[in-house]
């Protein structure tokens, strides 16, 4: 059995990689095989700036106690911040 990326990079190699950058990507569910979201590609600086961004986030929260996570969480989606 080969996995996802495997099985990726033989329909790469198939397809060519030209086709392969213009595809977004899609969130697929496995029991009806219908598509829940779709996601553009990131280019290079959009992804940069989103493992930063995610990486501040992550040594910010690690030192917060639960009840301050749950605070702040409350007040985002007292204020619709949250969807």
């Amino acid at each position: 059995m080969t996995s996802l990326f495997q099985n990726r990079m033989i329909w790469t190699a198939r397809r060519g990689l030209e086709e392969i950058e213009a595809m977004p990507y899609k969130s697929i569910n496995p029991c009806d095989g219908k598509v829940l979201q779709t996601f553009e590609e990131l280019t290079d600086e959009q992804l940069e700036r989103a493992l930063r961004t995610s990486a501040f986030c992550f040594e910010t929260w690690r030192h917060m106690i639960f009840t301050e996570r749950a605070t702040v969480a409350v007040c985002r989606m007292m204020t619709n911040e949250c969807k």
